[in-house]
């Protein structure tokens, strides 16, 4: 519009400098017309602005699907996304962590909204990880335990025993007595190991279901995997969110309402979140 405006700026200038060359004309209507007259500064600050806006016209027609051609092999957008990506694949190589790679993969892996983008490569890399974690944790748990007395946990794991044994007795005794038919059930219960979650994590995700949804149905079944999800997904991708969190607790918590104790302070952050969701 502004190139059509600058292109009959003789035209416009014809009308606007000497209207009453125009047939039919009114007074007040010639005086309205020499009021919207344009110097010749005017016309050159406006050809400066086409010249600078000429760029994003161009690239705006490059970027449209009414201009383009169908059978473009390499277009505008397609450079772009191209450079977007390469942009955001150096931030990941030069200014993340190891560390943080690992979590962001772990998560990605665990939760099922995401799963389906993770490539077979980076699941093997997630599984090995995983089964590297559970193994961690299992060496820690053995060293606490073989630091107690070994005479104390002989003592409390033989009376608990012995309390599950009576216990089991005094019930099935009932039973018997009573005529009816109880079958007695040993108390070695059958513990999935790491892999064993895997496999029933693997074979029941799916990508209709959410991430709290999941895990909610399945924490009971997947105690490990729980747990590793409980340490990694909690993590925030960014600082938005708790900067917003205590944005928004300095603004509860305000000089009017300084007596608030803290445990009033968090349920009003919960509410909130609640009254948003």
């Amino acid at each position: 519009m502004l190139s059509r405006f600058v292109y009959y700026s003789s035209i416009i200038n014809s009308l606007t400098h000497d209207p009453t060359s125009i047939i039919g004309i009114k007074l007040y209507q010639c005086r309205i017309l020499r009021k919207l007259s344009f110097s010749s500064i005017d016309w050159t600050i406006l050809k400066s602005i086409e010249h600078v806006l000429s760029p994003f016209n161009d690239g705006t027609i490059a970027l449209s699907n009414r201009h383009r051609p169908n059978n473009a092999p390499l277009t505008l957008e397609n450079i772009l996304k191209k450079h977007l990506l390469s942009t955001f694949e150096y931030y990941f190589e030069k200014h993340v962590t190891d560390e943080q790679n690992i979590i962001t993969l772990v998560s990605a892996f665990l939760d099922p909204t995401t799963y389906r983008y993770v490539t077979d490569g980076h699941r093997k890399e997630a599984e090995a990880i995983l089964l590297n974690e559970n193994s961690i944790i299992h060496s820690k748990l053995n060293l606490q335990t073989t630091s107690l007395s070994s005479s104390q946990s002989t003592d409390i794991t033989s009376t608990i025993k012995q309390e599950k044994n009576n216990s089991s007795d005094i019930l099935y005794n009932l039973y018997k007595s009573c005529g009816l038919s109880c079958n007695r059930m040993s108390n070695n219960s059958h513990k999935w190991t790491v892999k064993e979650e895997l496999c029933h994590y693997l074979s029941t995700v799916d990508e209709n279901q959410t991430f709290s949804q999941y895990w909610n149905n399945h924490k009971t079944r997947l105690p490990i995997l729980s747990s590793i999800v409980r340490r990694y997904n909690i993590i925030s991708a960014t600082s938005i969110s708790s900067e917003s969190t205590f944005s928004i607790s300095g603004f509860i918590q305000s000089k009017h309402r300084a007596s608030l104790s803290p445990e009033m302070l968090r349920y009003s952050m919960i509410l909130r979140n609640w009254d948003i969701n």
